[in-house]
């Protein structure tokens, strides 16, 4: 018995495995031959590429060649663009691509359902869109991208990023540069990305997704998400400006013990704030406020108080309450009757300066 269930086990893995290379053979010839160009380049040439639908894959290369190939198309075009095209480098490539329903000899622009694969210097400058589809790009100079209803992944980056998706999410890692990333329902997160030059920013918004970014080292970063949190971890750099700001989500800081800084914090009667460092508070003060608190209610704090800790429960019948830490002892301060409240305050020598706003969120600022 053992011996037929054996050999009727080993039978029927077999011939899944014949019809899974036969459907796989299907497929390929569906698809018909690949299509591959190639075309001498200059080092730093830039080259566009537009889908209508389709994933676009690029890759760095030694090469001073642009090599396209897909198995999609039915024909793949070059089209020069430099001033000069006689026996010299290309210096700037339009990719035309015909796919199987269009046919050979009609090649255009950002009417084809086809997935391409790129080749280019890696010095070049790249400048992709998709309407339906995934794009990754890895180790380019230059890049410039985006889609509507796909994801963005971007690796090793070294001059400049821009990448924009309406409903996919963003993903960028070991990069530098200037870089704009921007997503509407997506989430956007960047590791390990730090400045080319001195004056390269680093900026980042979401209208409904998460924004996480860890060991960003730009001098001017700026993120903001409108219904997603908002999670930034690793040191700040000297002489920093940093610009958060959430509406209904979280906004958490996880930086090193010995971080110094300015702060400037808003928040509104539906936020709190907690933070893990000791504050010098400079002014404490709101935009407008509420009908007169009740009798017995604490007093506001005063300047020169460290906040340490600042919690409460959300909701019209819970108190928004600030535990302030003097020297005296903690204090707790009732601030229900605040509608927007701002702090000035510092920790240390004050080296980088952290503008941070929540509406019904919480701010924490948590050390490492």
């Amino acid at each position: 018995m053992k011996l037929r269930t054996l050999l009727v086990f080993s039978i029927l893995i077999v011939s899944s495995t014949v019809m899974l290379a036969a459907t796989d053979k299907r497929d390929e010839k569906s698809r018909g031959p690949k299509i591959e160009r190639t075309i001498a380049a200059d080092a730093n040439v830039s080259v566009s590429a537009c889908l209508l639908s389709g994933s676009i894959k690029v890759h760095g290369w030694d090469r001073k060649e642009v090599r396209a190939r897909s198995l999609d198309a039915a024909d793949i075009e070059f089209r020069r663009a430099d001033e000069s095209t006689n026996g010299s480098l290309a210096r700037k490539i339009e990719l035309l691509i015909a796919d199987k329903a269009q046919g050979r000899g009609h090649t255009n622009t950002c009417e084809s359902y086809s997935e391409i694969e790129l080749d280019v210097p890696r010095g070049a400058i790249v400048q992709l869109q998709t309407r339906d589809g995934e794009i990754n790009v890895f180790e380019v100079a230059t890049v410039y991208v985006s889609t509507q209803n796909g994801d963005i992944s971007i690796d090793r980056a070294m001059k400049t990023v821009d990448a924009g998706t309406i409903g996919g999410s963003i993903t960028l890692k070991n990069s530098s540069g200037r870089v704009n990333l921007h997503s509407a329902g997506g989430s956007i997160e960047a590791t390990d990305v730090r400045p080319a030059e001195a004056g390269d920013s680093f900026e980042a918004a979401s209208v409904g997704g998460e924004i996480t970014l860890d060991r960003v080292s730009h001098v001017q970063l700026n993120a903001h998400t409108l219904n997603g949190s908002l999670c930034v971890t690793g040191p700040l750099a000297h002489g920093g400006r940093y610009g958060f700001r959430t509406i209904s989500g979280d906004l958490t800081l996880t930086l090193p013990a010995n971080s110094s800084f300015k702060l400037s914090a808003k928040f509104s009667q539906q936020a709190e704030i907690i933070t893990d460092f000791p504050i010098t508070l400079a002014t404490f003060s709101t935009a407008r406020t509420s009908p007169p608190p009740k009798p017995g209610a604490a007093p506001a704090p005063s300047p020169g108080a460290g906040s340490d800790h600042a919690a409460g429960k959300k909701g019209n019948s819970a108190p928004v309450v600030a535990k302030v830490k003097t020297n005296k002892g903690t204090v707790v301060v009732d601030l229900s009757n605040f509608a927007l409240r701002r702090l000035e305050g510092i920790h240390g020598t004050g080296d980088a300066l952290l503008e941070l706003s929540s509406f019904s969120g919480t701010i924490h600022l948590r050390k490492q």
